[in-house]
């Protein structure tokens, strides 16, 4: 059964409140995600919180730039 999940987003405007619900429904059409997936993550997520918030980051501001500068960060950090 899907249930929804709501998380906080610091919204500037109503517009960017808006783009972001659309955003999100969207995605939650797109890919639906079982709890028992979050949960088993969630360790990965813990480790590398710092490593996954720069790679958002860095993919907002530089687009694919920012996905080829972040790939080989995480391919070193899931090796070690």
């Amino acid at each position: 059964m899907y249930k929804k999940i709501i998380i906080a987003v610091d919204c500037e405007t109503d517009k960017e409140q808006e783009i972001v619900q659309r955003i999100a429904k969207d995605a939650s059409e797109m890919m639906r995600v079982k709890a028992s997936d979050i949960i088993k993550f969630y360790p990965v997520f813990q480790k590398t919180s710092g490593l996954i918030v720069s790679a958002f980051r860095a993919i907002s501001a530089e687009g694919m730039r920012g996905i080829a500068r972040i790939v080989p960060m995480f391919i070193k950090n899931f090796k070690s």
